[in-house]
C-alpha cells in the first residue's frame, strides 16, 4: 500500500482517538484529584452562597473563611438551581494542611455534582473512542475479508466524480469477469492517493490490467495494481456510471514519490489551526474553567484540524 493512501486511511480515527484520549485523560486525572482533595478534606466549615449564575449548567458562587481567616469564593457546580439561594449556608470541607486549600462540598448531592463534571466526559470520551474504534476497525476487517476473496483478472480506468461543489474523489471504472465467466462491469469509489491517480495517466482509451477481488456479488472491489497496491474501497461499487464521471488524463506522480501538495498547503493549515484555537479556547474555559484543560483541549483540537486540512489537500492530490 502507498504511504499516502495509508496515512489518509489512518489519520482521521487516528485524530479521533487522540481528542478522546485527551479527554479522558484529562477527565480522569480531575476524578483522581477530586478523590483524593475529598481524602484530605477534613476540616468543616460553613460557607455563604453569594450568587445562582445559570448558563449551561448553574453554578453556585460560595464565599467561605478557613482557619486562617483567609477569604476563598469557589464556584460549585448545581444539578438543581433552586437547591440553593442567595445568602443560604453551604456546607463545605477542606485540607487544614493545603498552603491554598480549595472547598470541596460537604453534603453527598452537592459532591456528586462536582464529580459529574469529571465523570460525564470521561464516559462521553470512551463511548467515542469505542465507536471509532468499532467503526474503523469494521471497515478494516471488511477489507480484509474483500482481499482474501479469489482474484479475477480485469481492466480498469480511473477517474473523478464530483463530491458537493468543489471537491470530487476518485472513482475506478472497472471491467471483469466473474468466476463462471459473465462479464461485469461496474465504477467503484476508492480512497485518493497516487495509486488512484496513476490510473489516470496514459490515453483515454488504455486500461490497466488489475486483480479485482469481490466477496459477494454486488459487494465492494479491492483493486490490485500491477506493482502490488491495492485501492482501498472509500464507497460501495456503483452498477451504472456516475454524473460528470471524467477520466481525462493525467501526468503520472513520480515513481516512489509522492505527488506535491497543492501551493499554500502548509499556510492553510496554520491558518486552519490558528482559528480553530481562537475559537475553541474560549469555549473551553467556558465549559472547564481550568487553565489546563483549556490548553491541552485546545491545542489537541487546533493539531486535529490542522490534521483534516492535511488530509483535504491529500484528497486534492488524488
Amino acid at each position: 500500500m502507498q504511504r499516502t493512501e495509508a496515512r489518509a486511511a489512518l489519520g482521521v480515527p487516528s485524530a479521533v482517538l487522540a481528542i478522546c484520549a485527551a479527554v479522558a485523560g484529562l477527565s480522569a486525572l480531575g476524578w483522581a484529584h477530586s478523590g483524593a482533595a475529598l481524602d484530605r478534606a477534613t476540616a468543616a466549615v460553613d460557607g455563604r452562597v453569594e450568587e445562582i449564575e445559570r448558563g449551561r449548567g448553574a453554578l453556585a458562587v460560595v464565599t467561605w473563611t478557613d482557619a486562617n481567616d483567609v477569604s476563598h469564593t469557589e464556584r460549585l457546580p448545581l444539578s438543581d438551581p433552586d437547591r440553593y439561594r442567595p445568602g443560604d449556608s453551604y456546607p463545605l470541607r477542606y485540607d487544614p494542611a493545603a498552603a491554598h486549600p480549595r472547598a470541596v462540598p460537604a453534603q453527598a448531592d452537592d459532591l456528586t455534582d462536582r464529580r459529574d463534571e469529571y465523570l460525564v466526559p470521561l464516559v462521553l470520551a470512551v463511548l467515542a473512542a469505542a465507536g471509532t474504534t468499532t467503526f474503523w476497525g469494521l471497515r478494516a476487517l471488511l477489507h480484509l475479508r474483500i482481499r482474501r476473496a479469489p482474484a479475477t483478472p480485469g481492466r480498469a480506468r480511473g477517474g473523478q466524480a464530483p463530491l458537493g461543489h468543489a471537491t470530487a474523489r476518485p472513482v475506478v471504472h472497472v471491467q471483469w469477469h466473474t468466476a463462471d465467466g459473465r462479464p461485469r462491469e461496474g465504477w467503484q469509489p476508492v480512497m485518493a492517493g497516487p495509486a488512484a491517480a496513476s490510473l489516470r495517466a496514459g490515453d483515454p482509451q488504455d486500461a490497466t490490467a488489475v486483480l479485482v477481488h469481490q466477496r459477494t456479488a454486488d459487494g465492494r472491489l479491492v483493486i490490485a495494481l500491477p506493482d502490488g497496491t491495492r485501492l482501498i474501497p472509500a464507497g460501495p461499487l456503483r452498477p451504472r456510471r456516475p454524473r460528470h464521471w471524467n477520466d481525462s488524463p493525467e501526468p503520472p506522480p513520480l515513481p516512489g514519490t509522492p505527488p506535491p501538495l497543492p501551493h499554500g498547503w502548509r499556510l492553510r493549515c496554520i491558518l486552519v489551526a490558528l482559528t480553530t484555537g481562537a475559537v475553541a479556547a474560549p469555549v473551553v474555559w467556558w465549559l472547564t474553567s481550568q487553565a489546563a484543560a483549556t490548553a491541552a483541549l485546545t491545542v489537541v483540537l487546533a493539531a486535529s484540524a490542522a490534521t483534516g486540512m492535511w488530509l483535504r489537500e491529500v484528497q486534492r492530490v488524488g
